[in-house]
């Protein structure tokens, strides 16, 4: 079943319930309440008000909670007034999975 329209999604379909992946767009995440611990966003929200309704939907009622933002070279910046406007940790690592700061291993 699709969702059409703005606003949130009506209902989760009892058999999503315990699924440990769900993948939704930034429109179709809206209204969400799932226990999830980490959430993956593909690319920048559009506004900081986006990102922060995304990214809540992991850690939530005092558990911990996980995002890893993905970004391009293009998108970094925004995604990092992000990370000042509203407060937040981030943690840069490079397309390798390493901290830019982090020397390569002999074998990469």
């Amino acid at each position: 079943e699709a969702w059409e329209g703005e606003g949130a999604m009506p209902s989760l379909p009892a058999e999503w319930r315990g699924v440990p992946l769900y993948v939704a767009s930034e429109r179709h995440g809206r209204g969400l309440d799932l226990d999830v611990g980490y959430v993956l966003l593909p690319a920048p929200p559009a506004t900081p008000a986006g990102y922060l309704h995304l990214a809540g939907r992991c850690g939530r009622q005092g558990k911990p909670g996980t995002v890893v933002s993905l970004a391009t070279h293009q998108q970094a910046p925004r995604l990092a007034a992000y990370s000042r406007l509203l407060g937040l940790r981030l943690e840069r690592l490079g397309g390798d999975g390493r901290s830019p700061e982090e020397p390569a291993s002999a074998g990469s």
